[in-house]
């Protein structure tokens, strides 16, 4: 598993680079992933959104097109079968757009085995927190909607443990009314870990 996000609480311990990455503290997207499939995956390496290589795609393809396409061959050199990131639309339709182009094109790629589990944050990765922690329709809240909501919470906006733990406590199914674009994310990370993680039995010799 490669992982990219924009800050640390997204990636947790991985959010640094080495050698200063230590401990083994999840961030956000890991948490989520092993609230889907606990076992039979491990995490490799990750990048921060501001470390990806950049591209030559033409100046028409928008920013996120690049970075989504930089960052799997980040982790295709890893030797990673699946990538996992989640990027924050604060409000930008077009960057959601982006995102979910960036997806497509290696979707639709019949030469492409990386797994995707990928998606765009509405309007950010807060706001999966609030819908972990009860809120409700909160792809259309606004960040500071957000922001003083789990701070009632007692959620810091920089707290990842906090965040990680709203993650472990909660149940990860029927988040349609909560959050659209976190339910449509679970439910990506659910089909192909479950592939990935069955392909791999298939795949590892039987003891003797």
């Amino acid at each position: 598993m490669f992982l990219a996000g924009e800050g640390r609480n997204e990636l947790g311990c991985w959010y640094d680079e080495p050698p200063h990455r230590v401990g083994s503290d999840p961030g956000v997207i890991e948490a989520l992933l092993r609230g889907v499939q606990s076992e039979g995956w491990h995490v490799s390496d990750a990048l921060r959104w501001t470390r990806i290589r950049k591209l030559r795609l033409g100046r028409s393809v928008h920013a996120d097109v690049h970075n989504i396409l930089a960052v799997a061959l980040h982790a295709r050199e890893r030797g990673c079968d699946v990538l996992a990131f989640a990027r924050d639309t604060d409000g930008e339709e077009e960057r959601e757009r982006a995102v979910a182009k960036g997806i497509a094109a290696m979707i639709d790629d019949p030469g492409e085995s990386l797994g995707v589990v990928g998606g765009a944050a509405v309007p950010n990765l807060e706001a999966w927190i609030l819908a972990l922690h009860g809120g409700r329709s909160t792809d259309r809240a606004g960040r500071a909607r957000v922001t003083r909501a789990l701070k009632a919470a007692g959620i810091a906006p920089k707290d990842t443990a906090a965040m990680v733990a709203v993650v472990e406590r909660a149940n990860l199914e029927g988040m349609e009314r909560r959050s659209k674009s976190l339910a449509t994310w679970l439910g990506t990370a659910k089909e192909v870990l479950r592939r990935r993680v069955e392909e791999r039995a298939l795949t590892e010799p039987v003891p003797r």
